[in-house]
Parts: structure tokens; C-alpha cells; sequence
């Protein structure tokens, strides 16, 4: 299979769906789950079937707009695809990392 991802071709391997095919080629896209729970991996097919799993539990609107989730999709013909803004983003930092526990390391025998 093809994959065309904002005019840049891929082959999709056996079995791989189009999140993992994405990264194995260097694309940053979101993801967190990889199981279609959390849905920040969105992206919007222009054309290509996609199969049933990769739209389930999405609102009518954006099925209609070809909106999927690529972590759980498999197709089975090429797809071309892009970014889409169905779910915003944010951009964050860690500023601060507090331990909720004294953690402590490996015992020492001897010591």
C-alpha cells in the first residue's frame, strides 16, 4: 500500500498501520494511546477507503470530512492524507518536576 502524507509517498508495511508507518519514516504526528481512545492523532484523508475501525466512535461531522485515526488504521488501498485541526494543540514546557515519594534506589549489600 501507498500512503501520500502532505505529498510525501510511503510504502505501508504487512500488518503496519499508518501511525506506525509515519514514524518509522521520521513524520512527527501526535499520538498517545495507539489504541483510538484518545483521538489526538487525527488526521484527514483526501482520498483512499479507509476501514470502519479507523473512524469508530467519531462525531458524524468529521467521518463525513474524512477525519481518522491512523493509530488504528490498516487500509487497504493507497490513502493520501494531511494534518487537521479537528483536535487543537498546545505547545508546553516542564518547568518544574517535584518527586511525590522519596524514592529509594537499589539496596546496598555491604555497604
Amino acid at each position: 500500500m501507498q500512503l501520500d502524507f502532505e505529498g510525501r509517498q510511503y510504502e505501508l508495511a504487512d500488518g503496519e498501520t499508518v501511525l506506525e508507518c509515519l514514524e518509522r519514516h521520521g513524520e512527527q504526528t501526535p499520538s498517545l494511546c495507539r489504541s483510538g481512545v484518545c483521538q489526538c492523532c487525527l488526521l484527514k484523508a483526501s482520498s483512499g477507503e479507509l476501514p470502519k475501525v479507523a473512524q469508530q466512535g467519531l462525531k458524524a461531522s468529521w467521518k463525513e470530512q474524512g477525519v481518522f485515526m491512523p493509530c488504528v488504521c490498516r487500509p487497504t488501498t493507497d490513502l493520501a492524507m494531511t494534518r487537521c485541526d479537528a483536535v487543537p494543540s498546545w505547545t508546553s514546557r516542564v518547568l518544574q518536576v517535584e518527586p511525590l515519594s522519596h524514592a529509594r534506589g537499589p539496596a546496598r549489600h555491604g555497604v
